[in-house]
């Protein structure tokens, strides 16, 4: 049988509340459960191996995808106590950190490739998407009644990591990610899901993917409502789009209905809960200690999947900005900025979801 499926992203584990928060989760209550990690635990790969351990302990199955903070390679922040200069591991550019990340996952009992699972005719395919963003994802309007810095003036992916013969302006570095995942399976997964042999039941069993970054400009909220007006040129991909459309057309010959699918992201912060063109978007972020500590109710993982209790997929959860957009219309080409953006002054760096 599948077991319930839960998601959290934006874990932040280098902060001692979300670590805690981390520690103090049931050691029985997950147990036959999956959790879906979706990016940015920590740079600091000691903290991140401890928080993938603590998760792969909890749940029965843990996957995980690096955001950016887990490709950042250069030093940062006060050595800690008992700590030397040569006890922190040098590594020379981003796509080594990535390489490094994805060794320390596999020592973690964590999944980073695609995997089936649950048995008989209850399961469940999850899906991770290795990915980065670039500027030109974003196609809608700018804020032209202000000054806003671009991403790489204010960002601190623009300082902390390396891509040598890359450019981090342009689509080089996430095209180059995004080949990691024909790399390491995605190919074969597509076959799987294209066998003409199929039963019926493996034909509809649906998929859960997910990213750190953002698929569809649509998951963010438009530009005049951001403190940083340019941060939808550094949320998302259109590769991993590209990959969400695959998977949509993979189908075995003959079979007429959709497989589900539900495609899970993090990196802006913002609860959400959408569906666009038949595929449900869903962000479920822990974030930073003094922006879950706003918000009402208990932290808790977010279940997106029980057989048991719903049939399958969870309903619809309540989420700020999507359920604003809900009820209201996308207008990118109104630039004029929102009430609360104009009566505070906007800040000279990306707000705390996109640093």
């Amino acid at each position: 049988m599948v077991p319930r499926v839960f998601v959290v992203s934006d874990i932040h584990t280098d902060f001692e509340e979300n670590m805690k928060w981390v520690r103090g989760l049931s050691d029985t209550k997950y147990a036959n459960d999956a959790i879906i990690l979706a990016g940015d635990v920590s740079d600091d790969l000691s903290v991140l191996g401890e928080t993938l351990v603590l998760f792969a302990s909890k749940f029965r199955h843990a996957f995980f995808t690096p955001g950016n903070h887990e490709l950042w390679c250069k030093r940062r922040g006060p050595l800690k106590d008992g700590e030397s200069e040569a006890d922190r591991e040098t590594i020379p550019d981003s796509m080594t950190k990535l390489e490094r990340v994805l060794r320390l996952c596999d020592e973690c009992g964590v999944e980073t490739r695609p995997r089936l699972i649950g048995d008989g005719e209850r399961k469940l395919w999850i899906a991770p998407v290795v990915a980065w963003y670039h500027s030109s994802f974003d196609y809608e309007p700018d804020i032209t009644e202000t000054r806003v810095h671009p991403p790489h003036l204010v960002m601190s992916d623009f300082r902390l990591c390396e891509w040598p013969g890359l450019d981090p302006k342009d689509e080089s570095v996430a095209e180059a990610m995004d080949a990691v995942n024909d790399a390491r399976g995605w190919g074969t997964f597509l076959e799987w899901l294209r066998r003409p042999e199929q039963s019926a039941a493996d034909a509809s069993v649906p998929i859960v993917s997910f990213s750190h970054f953002l698929p569809r400009l649509e998951l963010c909220p438009e530009k005049r409502m951001l403190f940083y007006p340019n941060l939808p040129k550094a949320v998302g991909s259109d590769f991993v789009m590209r990959r969400i459309q695959n998977l949509r057309a993979e189908q075995p010959p003959g079979t007429r209905r959709k497989r589900m699918h539900v495609h899970c992201f993090g990196h802006t912060h913002f609860g959400w809960d959408a569906t666009i063109d038949g595929v449900r978007y869903i962000q479920a972020p822990v974030s930073y200690p003094h922006e879950w500590k706003q918000r009402p109710g208990s932290l808790t993982p977010c279940c997106i999947f029980d057989w048991e209790q719903h049939g399958g997929f969870a309903p619809k959860m309540s989420a700020r900005w999507s359920d604003h957009y809900a009820s209201n219309p996308r207008t990118p080409q109104n630039t004029e900025l929102a009430w609360w953006v104009r009566g505070s002054a906007l800040k000279g760096r990306a707000d705390d979801e996109s640093d």
